[in-house]
């Protein structure tokens, strides 16, 4: 859990604000709208990166987590309950940020809601390292 980090992922966060670029850049003399379309299209291919990424370290941070709940001296069905939520949660989001991307519609909130799960799901990690600890109160969906 210690190599991973959800802060990286905030500091991607701003390639999905390009209609705040593109609406810069329009204001600017010598602008051509296919400068504009260039933009986002590499901004957009650059959202894709992030958003699988994302999903690989989630994935891995997952792995761990449920090897983590596996070797522990009890049986916390619990914390096994909660790795499943945050994952489907994860997984819907996904799913959305996936649909936005495709209709070019603002991301923004489902890209903070994704790096919000992996962000609990690493806190999880630590949580089941440390059976002292309670379990985090629900993330909301």
């Amino acid at each position: 859990m210690d190599s991973f980090s959800a802060e990286k992922y905030r500091l991607l966060e701003s390639i999905f604000s390009w209609e705040e670029d593109i609406a810069f850049l329009a204001s600017q003399p010598g602008y051509n709208p296919a400068i504009g379309l260039r933009h986002r299209i590499a901004k957009r291919k650059l959202a894709y990166e992030w958003a699988r990424e994302l999903r690989a370290e989630f994935d891995e941070v997952y792995r761990q987590g449920l090897l983590l709940l596996v070797n522990l001296k009890t049986d916390r069905p619990d914390l096994q309950r909660d790795l499943w939520r945050l994952k489907i949660t994860f997984y819907r989001r996904f799913v959305l940020l996936k649909l936005h991307l495709l209709w070019r519609a603002p991301a923004a909130d489902e890209v903070r809601r994704l790096s919000t799960a992996l962000e609990y799901l690493i806190g999880y990690g630590w949580i089941i390292q440390d059976e002292s600890l309670l379990p985090c109160p629900a993330m909301e969906p």
